[in-house]
């Protein structure tokens, strides 16, 4: 049986300390989602070029994110988002879902999966060590559509201070709120407020965050009620897959929901 059946099975709830990014515990999805960097960011005050922006997201995503076994989900290039839209980097960020509607004339467009802007409004960073910010910006009932990252291209930003490693940490970390996780009570998790450019790995708590939001259902499902080796046997075998395959999925259903339920109350 696969390990995270397991541990649902024994962990309490309240031994979680990660919180969600949306009132809706909101997802991508799909099973993959690409990282843009739009075209018309200089990123001047930040010390790289958006390229080498880009590179060190992608580096972040692939050696953390993507590294977690039981989260269905995988983080790929999207290369440069082609676009004249002077609200990437001008633009307030505003997340737009069923209660609220954003100004489409001075609020960052929703486009691509997640995409990365060097934006210089100071409504978005009204003090220079503040480094990054990110939301999903479109959310339609539980999905989210489209992420932003926004990186402080402010004179005077402290993100040009930052090592690689460091700038990799951080956007490592606001990946994880474009992916729908919020900031973990955790003080040893990346996703803990304080710890953006200090962690260069992912605690127990980021994983479980990141498999809460997109569980491997199907497999954990598949070691749950076994396989069926022998095509002869498999009329033996058709009430007893289906009926484990309707409890494991009817398990995860409602730990979801139980789960999602304490997070609010935690949160509110």
């Amino acid at each position: 049986m696969n390990k995270w059946i397991l541990s649902l099975l024994f962990i309490s709830i309240n031994s979680y300390g990660f919180t969600l990014n949306t009132n809706t515990g909101s997802s991508f999805s799909g099973d993959s989602v690409k990282v843009f960097i739009s075209s018309n960011s200089l990123c001047d005050q930040t010390g790289m070029t958006r390229e080498q922006i880009l590179d060190l997201a992608m580096e972040g995503a692939q050696r953390l994110w993507n590294r977690v076994e039981t989260a269905n989900i995988e983080i790929k290039r999207g290369g440069i988002l082609q676009t004249d839209n002077s609200l990437f980097i001008s633009g307030e960020l505003c997340a737009e879902d069923s209660n609220t509607n954003c100004d489409p004339n001075t609020t960052i467009p929703a486009s691509g999966d997640i995409v990365i802007a060097c934006n210089d409004n100071v409504s978005n960073f009204p003090q220079t060590n503040l480094l990054a910010l990110s939301a999903p910006i479109r959310t339609t009932n539980n999905e989210i559509k489209n992420s932003i990252i926004l990186i402080n291209n402010i004179s005077g930003s402290n993100f040009s201070n930052l090592s690689y490693s460091e700038v990799r940490s951080v956007l490592a970390h606001e990946i994880g709120h474009a992916l729908g996780i919020g900031h973990s009570q955790e003080d040893h998790a990346l996703m803990y407020f304080q710890n953006a450019t200090t962690l260069k790995r992912l605690s127990q708590d980021d994983k479980d965050a990141l498999t809460y939001l997109y569980p491997n259902k199907l497999n954990d499902c598949a070691n749950f009620i076994g396989t069926i080796e022998d095509d002869n046997h498999m009329s033996g075998h058709l009430i007893s897959v289906t009926y484990g395959l309707f409890f494991c999925l009817l398990f995860l259903f409602m730990y979801k929901k139980i789960t999602h339920a304490v997070i609010n109350y935690r949160q509110s």
